[in-house]
């Protein structure tokens, strides 16, 4: 198959997909929000990850801001994960 065959290919399957993409991130988000009422946590065995960063303030509240002011002063020049947790 050609190049452009296969990106055609790729691209149907896609739109095809995002109904079950949208479901899966309502479903993602529901879960998320539940565990945080019940005293959870947003994150998992492998950290935040850019898919639990909207949630942190929710979490954590104004820690988060104490958070971030420790990560700057370890890592002034943000180059240990740049963006994953914090946008500074």
């Amino acid at each position: 198959m050609s190049e452009t065959g296969i990106s055609t290919s790729f691209s149907s399957m896609t739109q095809k997909m995002k109904p079950k993409i949208s479901e899966a991130r309502h479903i993602n988000a529901s879960l998320v929000e539940m565990a945080i009422k019940l005293g959870g946590t947003c994150t998992g065995e492998h950290g935040v990850g850019l898919g639990k960063k909207a949630y942190l303030q929710s979490e954590h509240g104004s820690a988060l801001g104490i958070m971030a002011r420790i990560k700057k002063a370890i890592d002034p020049d943000n180059i240990m994960n740049p963006g994953k947790i914090f946008a500074l």
